[in-house]
């Protein structure tokens, strides 16, 4: 999935300061790393050798405003939705999460929550979508 949104603000405390450091979100193609990305919403983050020695905690992300990320991600499902429904003629979403409108003026963490709810159902629609497809071809 292609995203314009080139890298995100993980926020810490080291030794009771606040810091702030960017990391890269996307490949030299300009793809989406989504195992980075969701590595980083957990807050598992390889400052490098140096820092793990120091008292570092994880306070979260910092989004820009507009979420460029979130609606990336929305775009990307709503066609995942249409190629599974052009495929099988249906889509059930009792069993995924449906594609929430991004709230303006939300806090890090709203954003943070939504973004992760978004590739989480990102991942469902893909394998859906995979299923469909080796159905068809069979």
């Amino acid at each position: 999935m292609k995203t314009r949104e080139k890298s995100v603000i993980v926020e810490f405390t080291d030794n009771g300061r606040f810091r702030r450091y960017t990391f890269p979100i996307v490949n030299n193609e300009g793809e989406l790393m989504t195992h980075r990305l969701e590595r980083l919403l957990a807050g598992k983050v390889n400052l490098g050798e140096r820092e793990r020695s120091r008292d570092i905690h994880f306070v979260g992300i910092s989004w820009h405003e507009p979420c460029i990320l979130l609606e990336d991600l929305n775009h990307e499902c709503s066609k995942l939705m249409e190629e599974i429904v052009t495929l099988e003629g249906q889509l059930d979403l009792t069993k995924l999460i449906k594609p929430q409108a991004i709230p303006c003026g939300s806090v890090n963490d709203k954003i943070t929550f939504l973004v992760r709810r978004q590739l989480t159902l990102r991942r469902k629609l893909k394998r859906k979508l995979r299923e469909a497809k080796a159905k068809d071809e069979a």
